[in-house]
C-alpha cells in the first residue's frame, strides 16, 4: 500500500508540478492537455516534463508527429516483411510445379 502523505512521494500525475496536487485545481483544458501528454508518451519521446499550458501543447504536437511517423515505420516494415512472404511463397510454388513436372515426365533426380 502507498502512503500519499509521505513528502517524497509524488503521483504520476503531479510529478511535473512537485507533487502539490495542482493538477487537480487547473481548469479542464489543462487537465485534458495533461492526460493527452501521458497518454501519447508511451509512443513518444518519452519523459520531457513540461510545466506550462504552451510547453504541454508543443510536446503534445511532437509526440503526436512521432506517433504517425513510428505508425508510418512500423507499417513499411510490415509491408516489407508482406511482399518478402509472398516472393517466398511464389518461389515455393515454382519449385512444387518444377518437382511435379519432373515426376510427371518421369526425370530421375541424377539428371
Amino acid at each position: 500500500m502507498v502512503n500519499t502523505d509521505n513528502p517524497e512521494w509524488i503521483t504520476p500525475t503531479d510529478f511535473i508540478y512537485g507533487g502539490d496536487d495542482r493538477l487537480f485545481q487547473e481548469d479542464i483544458l489543462h487537465q485534458y492537455l495533461t492526460m493527452y501528454y501521458h497518454a501519447i508518451m508511451v509512443f513518444g519521446i518519452n519523459e520531457v516534463a513540461p510545466r506550462r499550458d504552451n510547453e504541454v501543447l508543443l510536446v503534445v504536437i511532437l509526440m503526436s508527429i512521432s506517433g504517425i511517423a513510428n505508425a508510418y515505420i512500423f507499417g513499411e516494415m510490415a509491408i516489407l516483411v508482406y511482399e518478402y512472404d509472398c516472393k517466398d511463397i511464389d518461389l515455393v510454388e515454382n519449385l512444387d510445379d518444377t518437382n511435379t513436372t519432373m515426376h510427371e515426365l518421369q526425370i530421375t533426380n541424377n539428371i
